[in-house]
């Protein structure tokens, strides 16, 4: 939960970031805008998005749904500017990266899959209210993946990495936190456990007991059947 929210503040700077570049690319590609104010009212309504939602008490005790929202704001916030941009949209498609990349890392697979069939839909839907039905024919499917394919592959590599991260810091904590023998937690790990079953008992009022059993002749059992 603490590395969650850790997390989930940094995620700002991301943001506060993507809302940088998104403006100086206003400046590079202003001709093909349909509108400049539109464009300033989109990122306007992003900052405030970004500033406002880790006031919401609820946000602030719920890091994962958090970041959903937050991922899902950026990449919404992506599409509503490669709708304003026209033909020189394609530069802003690389923006994806960050949303799709924080997903794969912190949120899984499913997620992350989640968040591309929403890019995927989204940029369908742009095309087709731009183009009508030639926004659904072959050349512009065509390059539509190759303008997402970086992204694509990202997404997968990310996720694969980011599995076998967790998965590798899982078999640390296990072996970290666990007697090889026996397999029940170690002092340490029991100590932790200890502290905050009686943390919470004395916040919640509940009664609490410690039972402790003293063995005779530990040693000599250990010794025969180890």
């Amino acid at each position: 939960m603490d590395a969650l929210q850790g997390i989930a503040r940094s995620i700002r700077e991301v943001q506060l970031l993507l809302l940088l570049v998104t403006a100086l690319f206003y400046f590079v590609a202003r001709d093909a805008i349909a509108s400049s104010t539109v464009w300033f009212l989109t990122l306007l309504t992003f900052g405030i998005t970004v500033l406002a939602m880790p006031l919401a008490p609820r946000l602030r005790n719920q890091p994962r749904l958090r970041l959903v929202l937050e991922t899902v704001t950026m990449a919404l916030f992506i599409t509503a500017l490669i709708a304003q941009a026209g033909e020189d949209a394609a530069p802003l498609s690389h923006l994806y990266l960050r949303p799709v990349v924080t997903a794969a890392l912190l949120l899984g697979r499913t997620a992350t899959g989640l968040l591309l069939a929403m890019i995927l839909v989204a940029r369908l839907l742009i095309g087709t209210l731009a183009q009508g039905m030639d926004g659904l024919a072959m050349p512009a499917l065509i390059g539509l993946f190759a303008e997402l394919a970086p992204t694509l592959l990202v997404a997968f590599l990310t996720s694969a990495l980011s599995s076998d991260l967790d998965r590798a810091t899982r078999t640390i904590r296990f072996l970290a936190e666990r007697d090889d023998l026996t397999g029940l937690y170690n002092l340490r790990s029991f100590s932790k456990l200890a502290e905050a079953e009686h943390a919470e008992a004395v916040r919640s009022g509940a009664p609490s007991a410690l039972l402790m059993i003293d063995v005779e002749q530990l040693g000599q059992i250990n010794d025969r059947f180890g």
